[in-house]
């Protein structure tokens, strides 16, 4: 996910919580919200912010050029 600037950020496409498909959800600012149950994911840090210990997975990025290139 691209944010402001060059950020960059890489998170799974699987919700933790049945399986949903992250990237099929809504972006607001750094919060990604699963399009199945409404969980909601800080998506530098994969936190969920309405289910505390519960966390998406979070991929290091590295940016370089025009490539961007995720460690998995």
């Amino acid at each position: 996910i691209r944010l402001e600037g060059d950020r960059v950020t890489a998170l799974s496409n699987i919700c933790p919580h049945s399986g949903g498909p992250l990237g099929l959800g809504r972006l607001d600012g750094d919060i990604l919200t699963c399009p199945w149950h409404d969980w909601r994911f800080e998506i530098t840090s994969g936190e969920c912010l309405n289910r505390p210990g519960k966390c998406a997975q979070v991929f290091e990025v590295k940016v370089e050029g025009d490539e961007v290139r995720v460690k998995i």
